[in-house]
């Protein structure tokens, strides 16, 4: 988020596994947001995610833009990583 503006400091809060998050990005005039609620074995990489997507215009007004829930079976949206690596799959 440090590349935000008016953003003076931003961390990761461990260096080791997952968990929730929130993180944004900009497109233009518009501020995404993404709150991303992580469950199940995050020291290893979460493997369960509901994440909700936000859009911020000019004037401040807020939309939401869309949910994903892994449990849904359906692959993750591009929204999801955007800004962030994604995470990459535990060795067996």
């Amino acid at each position: 988020m440090q590349h935000l503006p008016h953003v003076t400091f931003a961390e990761r809060e461990s260096l080791v596994g997952d968990g929730s998050s929130i993180y944004a990005f900009a497109a233009g005039d518009t501020f995404h947001y993404v709150f991303d609620h992580a469950g199940r074995d995050c020291p290893v990489g979460c493997t369960t995610h509901v994440a909700s997507h936000f859009a911020v215009d000019a004037k401040g007004g807020v939309t939401r833009v869309d949910t994903y829930d892994s449990a849904g079976g359906t692959a993750a949206p591009d929204w999801l990583y955007r800004g962030r690596p994604r995470p990459r799959p535990c060795a067996p």
